[in-house]
């Protein structure tokens, strides 16, 4: 089943913060949405185990330096010398804020601490939907939604939309220099898209991810403004 952080992030939609409390829709929505990833299942992989594949780090490991990792797998109890505590897993990085930017009013990530490279920093959720084959000439992603290239075991292609629901990672602002990238990763049948940072972060930087080359809108060069914690 994929990522249970994922389906709860599906369970809850923004117009619960209607007055009123949830309305009829948000219920039909929720509805839907359980009975739609009940049928979303992806061909499990390997988990790696003690002594074998994907788990013979020494020191605590990152993204770039985890055996799990070469094999495009994330960290957990089962598969890791350090309980999943370790830069390959699917912590949230407690550095991470949602800022405003001072000029524009726009949100954006923001570091509190310095992050080194080749850290996972947290998760893309969003709801689960069915997207079909991605365009041969058209953006990979657009707006809030990811294609993931893996497909389900019934061959659809889905993907996650962060437009209604999701988490911190929806704020990532593009970047042609960006500090951290997607990467797609699976252990067992638990798949998600992590972002990891790709070079050393300072405090105080923009934390920024590049949505890749076929954009939906025109890149401009980097500028760098001041941000304001909201």
């Amino acid at each position: 089943m994929f990522d249970i952080c994922t389906v709860r992030s599906v369970l809850f939609k923004i117009n619960v913060f209607r007055a009123g409390g949830v309305d009829r829709g948000a219920l039909a929505f929720r509805r839907q949405a359980v009975k739609r990833i009940s049928h979303w299942r992806f061909l499990p992989v390997s988990i790696g185990i003690n002594g074998g594949a994907g788990r013979g780090c020494a020191t605590r490991c990152n993204a770039f330096s985890c055996l799990n990792a070469s094999e495009n797998r994330f960290c957990e109890e089962r598969n890791c010398a350090f309980a999943g505590a370790c830069g390959n897993s699917l912590q949230v990085n407690p550095s991470l804020v949602i800022a405003r930017n001072k000029r524009t009013g726009l949100r954006g990530l923001v570091a509190t601490s310095d992050i080194v490279a080749g850290e996972v920093i947290g998760k893309y959720l969003g709801q689960l939907d069915l997207f079909g084959p991605p365009c041969r000439n058209g953006p990979a992603n657009d707006g809030y939604r990811m294609h993931l290239k893996t497909r389900t075991t019934r061959n659809k292609h889905i993907g996650l939309d962060a437009k209604e629901a999701g988490g911190v990672l929806r704020f990532f602002n593009h970047s042609c220099n960006p500090c951290a990238r997607f990467h797609e990763v699976q252990t067992g049948e638990r798949l998600t898209v992590v972002a990891v940072t790709i070079r050393d972060v300072a405090a105080e930087e923009h934390v920024t991810v590049s949505y890749g080359d076929r954009l939906w809108f025109v890149c401009r060069v980097d500028v760098n403004i001041a941000i304001s914690n909201i």
